[in-house]
């Protein structure tokens, strides 16, 4: 059974990301998923999202993995 998370990524992603989307589903906490994804949705909306929204979100991830000692 699929967590909630990776439901959301799978919806949010396009297929080339599935891969990284599961992976980030496996290691991260949700709140930090769910974090990111209202972010790019934020930049979206106002217009400060200057690349695509999956690259933006793999930026944010990576970034927050980084800061908590998580590989991806």
């Amino acid at each position: 059974m699929a967590s909630r998370s990776q439901e959301t990524l799978d919806q949010a992603v396009d297929a080339q990301s599935l891969p990284f989307s599961r992976k980030v589903a496996q290691t991260m906490p949700e709140e930090v998923i769910y974090a990111a994804l209202s972010e790019v949705k934020d930049a979206r909306r106002t217009g400060r999202l200057k690349e695509s929204a999956g690259a933006y979100f793999t930026y944010l991830v990576k970034t927050r993995a980084k800061e908590l000692g998580l590989e991806l």
